[in-house]
């Protein structure tokens, strides 16, 4: 039997970075479903977390699955269901950011993708994805 373990660290924001999730109970209930949304269809999010206009999962991918098709069913499957359940109006940047993660380093991304919320008291989201690429 084959074993495979392959974690992703992936970012996406909101079209044209449109702050959309204004409230701590806003990004709570967005991240809920979409963790729930993505065991149901067999995909690991072992972290979420994010700020008003962008999402950070921390995913662990099975064999059977590529990072391109996991990502998209996320992002369509949660705007669909913000736009709909919350009325609202989400729609997601086609791009986004994804880097792998060793084991070792897992702890250190669990950490930083919880404290999303004071981290953007002091960056923004623009400043962080550059960061994220210069760093690759």
């Amino acid at each position: 039997m084959s074993y495979i373990s392959i974690y992703i660290h992936c970012v996406w924001g909101t079209k044209h970075r449109d702050p959309v999730f204004f409230t701590y109970e806003e990004r709570r209930e967005l991240f809920q479903h979409i963790y729930e949304v993505a065991l149901q269809n067999s995909i690991y999010v072992d972290t979420i977390g994010g700020w008003r206009d962008h999402v950070h999962c921390l995913i662990e991918l099975q064999s059977e699955q590529s990072l391109s098709s996991v990502i998209h069913q996320i992002k369509g499957e949660s705007a669909h269901w913000y736009n709909v359940e919350k009325e609202g109006k989400l729609v997601w940047q086609d791009e986004y950011f994804a880097a792998s993660v060793s084991k070792s380093r897992l702890e250190i991304v669990r950490k930083y993708i919880r404290s999303q919320e004071v981290h953007h008291l002091r960056h923004t989201f623009a400043e962080e994805y550059t960061q994220f690429t210069t760093r690759l």
